[in-house]
């Protein structure tokens, strides 16, 4: 089952964490950090990079979260540094306002409804994130998790590949493996403790 990765913060001990993680054999990777500035994002997208040349890049998946801005003083990220593509979130419950999908890369959405699931094969998407199956500390505010026997359901409907997302263990992955359209599991404690 493939690991997804995904950084909690830019830091010298996450690229530390990430050259492990390649070296592992491990290729999906999301670059992601909710409140960094322009140079930050800049030299951690570099120095990623540069890990990922000690290592079959062609092999590698490295996309951008949303929460990253993916144009900076009118560079764009995606092609200045070549990343694959990108994981973005729903705009609003309403779904009024639907992300940009970008046509040359990799396109994840984040999903928490059947809804959502739906739209996003509507739109294209390649892949989605089902979040959360239990409960996480990433999202202390989502008080409702989904637990195993709806996400199994919601994502057997899916018509995209799916990644299991959300307060999971390494011991989950077996049962997880089983469910028809899960392709993986997101990770951030799992990979970045």
């Amino acid at each position: 089952m493939k690991i997804y990765a995904i950084t909690p913060s830019f830091s010298a001990s996450v690229l530390d964490k990430i050259n492990s993680y390649f070296g592992e054999g491990n290729s999906f990777l999301q670059l992601r950090n909710k409140s960094v500035g322009k140079k930050e994002t800049l030299d951690f997208i570099a120095a990623v990079l540069k890990i990922a040349e000690k290592y079959n890049r062609e092999d590698l998946c490295i996309v951008l979260n949303s929460y990253n801005n993916f144009n900076i003083d009118g560079k764009d990220l995606l092609g200045l540094f070549a990343l694959d593509g990108v994981h973005q979130s729903f705009n609003n419950e309403n779904h009024k306002e639907f992300p940009r999908k970008f046509e040359a890369g990799f396109n994840l959405i984040s999903c928490h409804s059947e809804k959502q699931l739906k739209l996003a094969a509507a739109y294209g998407y390649n892949a989605v994130t089902l979040s959360p199956l239990f409960y996480t500390m990433s999202h202390p505010e989502r008080k409702h998790p989904l637990g195993f026997d709806r996400f199994k359901e919601m994502c057997e409907k899916s018509l995209l590949p799916v990644f299991a997302l959300g307060g999971i263990k390494k011991n989950d992955e077996q049962r997880l493996a089983e469910i028809k359209n899960c392709a993986g599991i997101g990770m951030i404690r799992g990979v970045f403790g």
